[in-house]
This record gives C-alpha cells, sequence and structure tokens, in this order.
C-alpha cells in the first residue's frame, strides 16, 4: 500500500474549485470554511476571547 501524504492547502483549494466550477458554484473558496465556521461559533455565543483563540487572531477583535 503507498504512503499517503496530508493534501497540502494548495491541493485542497485546487480540488474544491474544481468540484465548485463543475457544479456551477461561484463565490466559494477554502476561506470560506474558516469565515462560516467562525460566524457559527459567534451566533453559538462564543466569546470573542474565545474565537479569537481558536482562530489564531493575535489582534482585538471589536
Amino acid at each position: 500500500m503507498p504512503i499517503r501524504r496530508p493534501l497540502s492547502i494548495q491541493s485542497f483549494d485546487k480540488e474544491l474549485r474544481k468540484v465548485c466550477d463543475w457544479n456551477g458554484l461561484a463565490g466559494i473558496s477554502s476561506h470560506s470554511f474558516r469565515r462560516t465556521q467562525l460566524t457559527e461559533l459567534y451566533r453559538d455565543v462564543w466569546s470573542l476571547r474565545g474565537i479569537q483563540h481558536i482562530s489564531g487572531c493575535r489582534s482585538r477583535i471589536i
């Protein structure tokens, strides 16, 4: 069995774009998933400090 390496961010983004193009979807990127997840955490009443921590954001969110 061949050794499998983790998918790189660039490879994931390339494949995501192919799938979106094939399905006629526009405005979707790998970064869209990050924004959506952070928005959902905010809607689930997570503290901004908690969201900063898991997102790796070092600047102050206001």
